[in-house]
C-alpha cells in the first residue's frame, strides 16, 4: 500500500521533536546535576573548613590548658622548694643551739642523781628562747608539730631543772640539796632524779623523731 509523504513527514518530524526534547531534558538534568554538585562541593568545602577552625579551636584550648597546667605545676614546685629551703634552714638552727655532741649527748646520758653542770643545760635554755621566735618555726605542717611537741618537753624540762634542782658550789646544781650531802635521801629526792632523768629522756627522744622527720621530708 503505497505511503502518503505528508504522514511520512509528520512522522518524522514528531521524532525530530522527541530527540530534540530529550536531548533538552537531557542537557537540563545535566545541568541540575552538575549544579547540585557544585553545591555539595561547595558545602563539603564549607564543612571542611569548619572542622578545620573547630579542629584549631580544640588545639588552641587544649594547649592553653597543657600550659596552664605546666605553669602551675612549676608553681607548686617553686613553693615547695621554697618552703624546703626555708625548712632546712630551721633545721640548722635547731642543730646548731642542740648539738649532738653536746648537749643531746649530755641529756641521753647524764644522771641527774647526782651533780650536774648549768653549763651544760644551756643551750636547751637558748633553744627555749629562741623557739618563741616566729622565724623558729617549720612551713611544713608535720615538722612544726614535732618541733611543737620539742618545745613543750624542753619547756618541762627546764622547769623541773629550775624548781627541782639546788644550786652547789660553782656553776653545778644538784637535786640533793648542800644541806643534807652527808645525810640519808629521803625518797622525794629520787624521785625527783628519776622525773628529770625521763623527762631528759623524752626530749632526746623527741629531738631525734624531728630530726628523722625532717630528713624524711628532704628538709636536712
Amino acid at each position: 500500500m503505497p505511503s502518503n509523504p505528508e504522514v511520512a513527514f509528520g512522522v518524522a518530524l514528531l521524532a525530530l521533536v522527541g530527540v530534540f526534547f530529550t536531548a533538552l531534558i537531557a542537557v537540563w538534568n545535566a545541568r541540575k546535576r552538575g549544579e547540585l554538585d557544585r553545591q555539595l562541593l561547595e558545602v563539603k568545602a564549607n564543612l571542611d573548613k569548619l572542622n578545620a577552625l573547630e579542629l584549631a579551636k580544640v588545639q588552641a584550648e587544649h594547649s592553653a590548658k597543657l600550659k596552664a597546667i605546666e605553669q602551675g605545676r612549676a608553681n607548686q614546685n617553686a613553693a615547695a622548694e621554697r618552703r624546703r629551703t626555708a625548712d632546712a634552714a630551721t633545721l640548722k638552727n635547731i642543730l646548731e643551739v642542740l648539738d649532738l655532741d653536746t648537749v643531746i649527748a649530755f641529756l641521753r646520758s647524764h644522771d641527774f642523781g647526782g651533780l650536774y653542770d648549768r653549763e651544760s643545760t644551756e643551750p636547751l635554755m637558748r633553744f627555749l628562747e629562741l623557739s618563741r621566735r616566729p622565724d623558729a618555726e617549720f612551713l611544713n605542717p608535720d615538722l612544726e608539730q614535732q618541733r611543737e611537741s620539742l618545745v613543750e618537753t624542753g619547756g618541762r624540762l627546764a622547769r623541773l631543772l629550775a624548781l627541782k634542782t639546788h644550786p652547789r658550789q660553782g656553776t653545778f646544781s644538784s637535786v640533793v640539796p648542800e644541806s643534807m650531802i652527808n645525810e640519808k635521801h629521803p625518797p622525794w629526792i629520787d624521785q625527783n632524779a628519776k622525773e628529770i632523768n625521763d623527762t631528759a629522756t623524752d626530749f632526746v627522744a623527741s629531738f631525734e623523731k624531728l630530726v628523722r622527720r625532717a630528713r624524711s621530708a628532704h628538709a636536712g
